[in-house]
């Protein structure tokens, strides 16, 4: 599954490209989402929620919604979260009047643990964030 350069998914239509490492005190890891040779989004590993904790960043160019992209871009980084020594959880946050979003760490095996109140960052948006966490333990029993 990895390679020197991303990670494909379990089918080939999805492969993470790397783009950038250990850019500012937050940033751990990024990629670009290729699906079927064509760009379809970014996604990252951020250095929020703790020192043992990763979370997955995730965004979707409107042309690939509902293919699976996120979902897959997303199980490919937890993976990966878990092979960084001393990350024992994983975290997705997304807006809370975005179901789809919900989608991918429920469909990953994430557990809600909360939201948190903030401004809307979208026209739709609430202004409420939802948290979900996988850790180690909960991943490596899942596969």
């Amino acid at each position: 599954m990895p390679g020197p350069d991303g990670f494909r998914g379990p089918s080939s239509a999805v492969t993470l490209l790397l783009t950038g490492r250990g850019v500012g005190k937050n940033h751990a890891i990024t990629f670009a989402i290729a699906r079927d040779g064509r760009v379809a989004g970014g996604c990252g590993l951020h250095r929020r929620g703790g020192p043992s904790t990763l979370e997955i960043g995730c965004w979707t160019h409107p042309a690939f919604l509902r293919l699976g992209v996120a979902r897959t871009a997303a199980r490919l980084l937890t993976g990966l979260a878990f092979t960084v020594p001393g990350i024992e959880r994983a975290g997705i946050h997304h807006g809370k009047a975005s179901q789809a979003s919900a989608g991918v760490p429920r469909s990953s095996g994430y557990r809600p643990i909360g939201g948190q109140p903030g401004t809307p960052s979208a026209p739709a948006g609430h202004g409420t964030g939802c948290t979900w966490r996988i850790t180690r333990d909960e991943w490596l029993n899942a596969r």
